[in-house]
């Protein structure tokens, strides 16, 4: 585990073992629901309590938990200070065993526990429709993340109505269902997501937002809409998988990588019980003034400009009604990329996707699931070959094939085990550890054990 998590986890422990949690922050059973939102703030986590669809939902639930009243005379007046804030954190540890190509940058073949992930946040109400709050995380995944500390989410809320509402910082931008939890891994049932659409090696670009939202709901029960629309800037951090297989396929270094984007996402809870139904549309215009090419056919390094556009339409359903939980989304994802005004990926170049999950709620403690996840289209590996298309070619294509337990020890603590079948070479395989080229089928034994608070 690499110095750094491990930092951050033993803030973790001493702020969970000096007991500044508030009281009556105990945690729900995790079992019931493939998000159950029990140690993620709520006014924060669209998705993560049961009106996940309402941005405007939170309530006052910060505000009454975090308590009122005069603490200056207090003796203990710092743990009081302290209780006015919710404390929340995750830590877990991935381990992965596999046969066929190595996966996610980490020696999967051989057997690989180079997968650590903490996160920490703080809420507090500075008023009863305003709250404020922010995250750390820190993770570790074979040659992603390193391990470095970053600010994940910062922001300020402010709810002008019960049906409208503004946030501003660095916000948890919407991507379905999973997008604004997909880095709290003790809030869903997965030990990985459906990779075609919550791509890992991707999060510093799917997730946070520098900007503005404004958000809103009309209607109310089993007929509700909300509608969140986002602007602001996206940027690619420098320990993610772009700038990583940018310099393992093509030998270039993108350096910062930042840019304009705006979106907006409508969810509707509809009159059928349990079902609901959404649309989310982004783009984002990133471009990378100082790539530097060293080596290339030209014989003396180059310094480059890469821009890049992406879009992204998502479709996505739910059912949930007892102890069942049903979920798809589909993806239509359009690539353009060019270097120095020279297009290498034409406009228009496609990456869709789609996957079907459903997980039941067997006892208080165990739930299992499954899912099928299909991607096809635009390669980073291929970029240059895109003019030779061709979806029935293992290169252009990925399906991964799910079967899924989580265990709940206790209020804390967690297990999940997860096996993986995944046909095709559409997905997160790096050329470093796949020197030899890429095969076929490509299977996996994960186990993940977590630690909340």
């Amino acid at each position: 585990m690499d110095r750094r998590v491990a930092r951050l986890i033993l803030v973790m422990l001493f702020l969970w073992t000096s007991g500044i949690m508030l009281e009556g922050q105990d945690l729900k059973d995790t079992g019931s629901t493939m998000d159950a939102g029990h140690s993620f703030p709520p006014e924060f986590a669209l998705t993560a309590n049961e009106n996940q669809s309402d941005p405007a939902a939170s309530g006052d639930s910060s505000a009454n938990a975090t308590g009122g009243g005069d603490y200056g005379g207090n003796k203990h007046g710092l743990t009081q200070i302290f209780r006015r804030f919710q404390w929340h954190g995750t830590i877990s540890q991935g381990f992965i065993y596999g046969s066929g190509n190595n996966y996610l940058s980490m020696d999967t073949n051989d057997g690989s526990g180079k997968w650590s992930e903490a996160a920490i946040n703080v809420s507090t109400a500075l008023r009863d429709n305003v709250h404020v709050g922010a995250q750390v995380h820190s993770y570790f995944m074979g040659q992603l993340g390193r391990g470095t500390a970053q600010l994940d989410w910062a922001l300020a809320d402010y709810r002008v109505k019960d049906w409208l509402g503004f946030r501003g910082g660095k916000l948890k931008a919407p991507l379905g269902l999973f997008g604004e939890i997909e880095d709290t891994d003790t809030l869903y049932n997965w030990a990985l997501l459906p990779q075609s659409m919550y791509e890992v090696e991707f999060r510093s670009y799917n997730i946070p937002v520098e900007g503005g939202e404004v958000y809103g709901s009309v209607g109310s029960g089993r007929n509700r809409v909300t509608c969140q629309l986002f602007g602001g800037r996206r940027s690619v951090a420098g320990n993610d998988g772009g700038p990583l297989l940018s310099w393992q396929i093509f030998g270039i270094k993108l350096g910062p990588m930042a840019g304009p984007t705006y979106g907006g996402a409508i969810r509707w809870e509809t009159p059928i019980e349990g079902l609901s139904a959404g649309v989310l549309f982004d783009r984002a215009d990133l471009f990378a003034p100082s790539a530097y090419w060293p080596y290339n056919p030209y014989g003396w390094p180059l310094w480059l400009r890469t821009d890049s556009v992406v879009r992204r339409e998502i479709y996505s359903l739910r059912f949930r009604r007892g102890k069942l939980d049903l979920a798809a989304e589909g993806k239509h994802e359009p690539h353009w990329v060019s270097n120095d005004g020279v297009p290498i990926l034409p406009a228009g170049s496609p990456r869709n996707a789609w996957y079907v999950m459903g997980a039941y709620h067997f006892t208080n403690k165990l739930t299992a699931g499954s899912y099928f996840s299909r991607v096809w289209g635009t390669s980073f590996a291929d970029t240059l070959r895109w003019a030779y298309y061709d979806p029935s070619k293992p290169e252009f294509y990925g399906n991964d094939t799910v079967i899924n337990a989580r265990y709940d020890i206790d209020r804390h603590f967690y297990l999940k085990l997860e096996g993986h079948y995944i046909d095709g070479d559409l997905g997160a395989f790096f050329p470093a550890t796949n020197p030899n080229g890429l095969q076929k089928i490509t299977r996996l034994a994960i186990a993940r054990f977590g630690f909340t608070f």
